[in-house]
């Protein structure tokens, strides 16, 4: 997968949305697919939390837990990649500055 941030820069008080691009170039769909990503320091959930994109599934804490402004990183868990597609997750994401940050994403291979 590959991961992006828009705006690449976050402001004082700004934010930025983190998209996740997943992708299976199988020819078969999967299900049920999850992955971990733990945010650079010092990038963080902003507040209020927005999710979103075209996974589907549920987004938590890394932990599993209530996903919440300040956390240091997220989980999506039940999503589904479509065969030889794409699929995306989002974000919002907060901190003092971001410029050309990489963060690390996990999930079974």
């Amino acid at each position: 997968g590959s991961k992006s941030f828009s705006p690449g820069t976050i402001h004082v008080t700004g934010s930025s949305l983190l998209t996740v691009t997943l992708t299976n170039p199988n020819p078969a769909a999967l299900t049920n697919v999850s992955f971990t990503d733990t945010l650079p320091v010092p990038i963080v959930i902003d507040n209020p939390v927005v999710t979103g994109g075209t996974c589907g599934g549920t987004f938590t804490d890394t932990g599993g837990g209530t996903l919440d402004p300040g956390d240091l990183g997220f989980r999506l868990t039940g999503g589904s990649l479509p065969a030889n597609g794409s699929c995306t997750a989002t974000v919002r994401v907060t901190g003092p500055s971001l410029s050309k940050t990489t963060s690390s994403v996990s999930g079974p291979s």
